[in-house]
């Protein structure tokens, strides 16, 4: 029977292993390799065509003679892509030799974009010139448009360097580093440069277009513009019916990643075994290790110490392992204990469009209202802003045009930094409460800092507004006698106002020394009166009187 068995074992294994070679055999069989050439319409060769198996990563792009070689299955299909051309796809069938001429994508060469004297057909664009529609603007989260920059336009460098709301705007360079001092692009919007509050928070409905103007087009603006230029283009009116747009994202955010910190045990062992590594000879690292975790205590047979007690005993770090006595011995995540799992953010936007042949309007409101990672937060961003683009045409010679933009952006910050609110988080420890289990604040780290009051509205806030306002207009004449001359009359105006209020209040802290118990038997915390002021005699005060009061 044993032996039955093995043999069957054996061909069963045999029978695997000839249908895996078969399988593989068959799939190098049907595997090729087709070349062939990609050139234009003309014939001339098209150098840098992207030559991918549909469905696949594999391929190649052709190189100076347009020529390209790709392995292929018998029955695949490949995809010729190139920039300005139209896409073709070739079934293999078997063929080893594909060649194929790339027609020009009119639809794209007939795009047009905005350059720094008026707007082009991409095909008559000599310079460096690359844009990207509003609507695509449209679809990402985020609450500055800086940020939905990322990744959509070539050659364009974005970098965040903060999450804060109200301070999440991203820094933005075109082609990296082109001077020595600040290397922003500058930013035209409407025409106008140089705008107040810069582009990141123009409600990105309002937005038609954005184009980016990297080496020689951008030398209309001269110096100013020696980082490239990026220009901004607002919808304006459209002859027909007012048509009426309403626009909601509604989103919740949270932090990509945050510090892994070590739990209150593992902290326990960690302050346990450094004294080891001080004092004990490298030899009795692993007797000593296992005796503190044992006993609490070492005494080194060579070394001429006393003995070395644990600091915290074998009892305590079992204790702070299983949690049964959240008061003696918390076991504290800082981060999870401030943050809240998820941040809410919304953006809404309510727009009005139309106008005749003699005059167009585009009108919105927009609202944006985002929220911190902390709980019972004292931070908040708020937007309200309006714009109204009007266009007037008095008779086939003259026309002119209107834009008015009114925005406040309301920041509120607890009072203190988003900077030492995180240093605070990373420094407490996790054998200490941040918060008690009945809900009250835990002592401070140090100086009153206890990240779970620091961040809410307990220790005052920081009030910091800003209001812009802007208009600009302009008048075209143009002439019955020279086709395309015209005068352009323009003017615009910036005003911005910031102002930051600072209000500081005492915040209270509790405190137990594990021993004293209230008359209920729950442990006896004692409150203790913190604040931004320098006089420990009012802090001295204000704790007795609390203290009097819980009593």
């Amino acid at each position: 029977m044993n032996v039955l068995t093995r043999c069957m074992h054996l061909k069963s294994r045999s029978s695997i292993l000839l249908a895996v070679f078969m399988l593989a055999l068959f799939t190098n069989i049907q595997a090729q390799t087709v070349k062939g050439k990609v050139s234009d319409e003309k014939g001339a060769p098209l150098i840098g065509v992207s030559v991918v198996v549909k469905g696949t990563t594999t391929g190649n792009i052709t190189d100076v003679n347009g020529d390209y070689a790709v392995t292929a299955d018998k029955g695949a299909t490949l995809v010729f892509s190139f920039i300005g051309y139209s896409s073709k796809e070739e079934l293999v069938n078997g063929r080893t030799v594909i060649d194929v001429a790339l027609g020009e994508d009119e639809k794209s060469l007939n795009e047009v974009v905005v350059v720094g004297y008026g707007t082009q057909k991409k095909v008559t664009v000599t310079g460096a010139v690359v844009s990207l529609q509003g609507e695509k603007l449209i679809r990402s989260p985020a609450t500055d448009i800086t940020n939905s920059l990322a990744g959509r336009l070539p050659g364009l460098v974005v970098i965040q360097t903060s999450g804060e709301p109200g301070r999440d705007g991203a820094t933005i360079s075109i082609r990296g580093t082109n001077t020595l001092g600040r290397n922003d692009p500058l930013i035209v919007i409407d025409g106008i440069p140089d705008r107040d509050g810069g582009m990141g928070r123009l409600n990105s409905r309002d937005i038609e277009t954005v184009s980016v103007l990297k080496d020689a087009s951008a030398a209309i603006y001269g110096a100013r513009a020696a980082n490239g230029a990026i220009l901004v283009t607002t919808k304006r009116g459209k002859v027909g019916k007012p048509t009426v747009t309403y626009d909601l994202n509604q989103g919740w955010a949270q932090p990509a990643r945050l510090p892994q910190l070590a739990n209150a045990s593992e902290y326990a062992k960690i302050m346990n075994e450094l004294p080891i590594y001080k004092s004990i000879p490298a030899n009795e690292w692993a007797a000593a290790s296992k005796s503190i975790q044992t006993s609490g205590s070492y005494k080194s047979p060579t070394a001429g110490v006393s003995a070395l007690n644990a600091n915290f005993s074998p009892e305590a770090v079992a204790k702070y392992a299983d949690g049964s006595d959240p008061w003696k011995y918390p076991n504290t995540d800082w981060f999870g204990d401030a943050f809240k799992t998820w941040s809410p953010q919304s953006r809404q936007s309510l727009q009005l469009t139309g106008g005749t042949e003699a005059i167009r309007y585009m009108t919105s409101l927009g609202y944006v209202d985002q929220d911190a990672y902390y709980k019972n937060s004292a931070t908040r961003f708020q937007q309200y802003n309006f714009r109204a683009n009007l266009d007037a045409k008095f008779n086939e010679f003259i026309t002119s045009n209107l834009s008015i933009s009114v925005r406040r952006e309301q920041r509120r910050y607890p009072t203190e930094s988003s900077g030492s609110i995180f240093r605070m988080l990373m420094r407490g420890r996790p054998t200490e409460p941040e918060v008690w289990p009945n809900g009250k604040p835990g002592p401070d780290i140090e100086n009153g800092q206890n990240p779970y009051v620091i961040t809410t509205n307990a220790t005052g806030y920081i009030d910091n507004p800003s209001d812009f306002t802007q208009a600009n207009g302009g008048v075209v004449i143009g002439n019955p006698w020279i086709e395309g001359l015209k005068l352009t009359l323009s003017a615009a105006i910036d005003r911005s106002t910031t102002t930051t209020k600072t209000w500081q209040t005492p915040w209270t802290l509790y405190s137990w020394d594990k021993t004293t118990f209230d008359a209920n038997g729950k442990p006896k915390l004692v409150g203790a009166i913190r604040s931004n002021f320098k006089d420990p005699r009012l802090e001295q005060e204000y704790s007795s009187l609390l203290n009097t009061n819980l009593t």
